[in-house]
């Protein structure tokens, strides 16, 4: 190590020094203390000649040595973000057409973008508010036969045995949405009223579908709103139409003058959302219900849309590969009533399980009355919206670009 390096001043003192001291001061000053440093070191050592470099520049921070802050940066943003409006709006105004056509374009195709994506987002989003949605499934049938077709409709014994021989499921229901018995339309009123209103939109359903579809209640419990023989499910909005500011639970209700089978309401649910496939506003309970003398343990009509919600770490594809077995008791039903299509069932009648967030867009050729999209139409506008923001950059750019060569001698 030389001498020269031993009488160097402490590096962080000598920064601080530079930071702070403004620059017609800082190279002559510093350069008069480093002089001096060297001096002290030689006569008084090297530590206390650092310490008295220290105290100089810490005596030097004076008003007249400080650094002046820039004035390029802005003391007021406001100001120059308000000089930048001015100037754009002067721009606009003396070329009108042309900032029209440039901003215009570019908006419109902006809003129509996020439009369609807004819509997009809505047809994606069906059934994902039902809790556990990844395991609730609904089954339908696929005959691939001549005249074959799939379907979602299936006798009444059909989800008793699910629930008894597959411990793969936790939960079965049944929903009848056919304008069935008392389903789809009904004349309607309150039991201490005369007057009826047309309703539309009742259904069949097992108290298990409550919890299955994560039915969301405002009066009651969903474990024992369908519970007994008789009861039904209103939504919150005929709630409020019919039993204005007031608990309709134990209310009765008629439907079609029929006095002689009177409905009780078991609960209020929560209005279905926008993003659900069913929109029902009348559930009726499947509970102790037989349309007809034993016709909960006959195979000859298919009425029934079951919905399953399956354990944690079940496998779908294996369960539909089991569910065949179901088969074997359906054709054992056609042979003893002498019906020739077993032999058809028992090689083309397949079983499916369609997950609950597949329903609103992947139900193409799946027979349902069920109002439902389709993903083609998903993917379409979404490639219409690609297409016309493209449009839109492309059209700016050429604008912009063609403009910048009337400022050519400007530049």
């Amino acid at each position: 190590m030389n001498g020269n390096e031993v009488r160097k001043p402490p590096g962080w003192a000598m920064r601080f020094f530079e930071w702070f001291c403004n620059d017609h001061l800082a190279e002559a000053v510093l350069g008069d203390l480093l002089e001096l440093h060297v001096r002290r070191c030689q006569s008084l050592g090297k530590r206390r000649a650092d310490l008295l470099f220290i105290l100089n520049v810490i005596q030097f921070i004076q008003p007249f040595a400080l650094r002046k802050r820039s004035a390029s940066s802005p003391i007021n943003p406001f100001v120059m973000f308000e000089n930048y409006f001015k100037i754009a709006w002067r721009s606009m105004a003396r070329q009108k057409m042309y900032s029209a056509i440039k901003i215009g374009g570019f908006a419109l195709g902006l809003a129509t973008c996020i439009v369609i994506g807004l819509f997009i987002r809505q047809e994606l989003s069906y059934d994902s508010h039902i809790r556990d949605a990844d395991r609730v499934y609904r089954v339908y049938n696929e005959f691939r036969g001549p005249d074959g077709g799939m379907g979602t409709a299936f006798p009444a014994p059909f989800t008793a045995i699910l629930k008894a021989d597959y411990p793969e499921i936790e939960k079965v229901a049944r929903l009848i949405p056919y304008n069935w018995f008392d389903a789809g339309d009904n004349l309607m009123r309150r039991d201490d009223q005369l007057e009826n209103t047309f309703e539309q939109g009742f259904a069949y359903a097992d108290p298990e579908l409550l919890d299955i579809l994560d039915v969301r209640m405002v009066y009651g419990n969903r474990a024992n709103a369908l519970s007994r023989p008789n009861t039904l499910v209103i939504s919150k909005r005929k709630a409020d139409r019919y039993f204005p500011n007031e608990d309709p639970i134990g209310k009765t209700i008629i439907l079609d003058d029929n006095k002689t089978q009177v409905f009780t309401v078991g609960g209020v649910m929560e209005n279905f959302p926008p993003a659900s496939h069913l929109q029902f506003d009348f559930l009726i309970t499947l509970a102790g219900k037989e349309f007809w003398q034993g016709e909960q343990t006959s195979w000859c009509c298919w009425n029934y849309n079951p919905y399953v919600r399956l354990r944690e770490g079940a496998d779908p594809a294996a369960l539909e590969k089991k569910m065949e077995d179901v088969r074997k008791i359906y054709v054992d039903f056609l042979l003893k009533d002498g019906n020739q299509f077993a032999t058809d069932a028992q090689k083309y009648l397949f079983f499916r399980l369609q997950p609950v967030t597949h329903i609103h867009l992947y139900s193409d050729g799946i027979h349902d009355i069920i109002p439902h999209g389709d993903i083609r139409y998903v993917w379409l506008f979404g490639g219409i919206a690609c297409f016309i923001l493209a449009l839109a950059c492309i059209n700016f750019v050429n604008l912009s670009t063609a403009r910048s060569a009337n400022r050519a001698r400007e530049v």
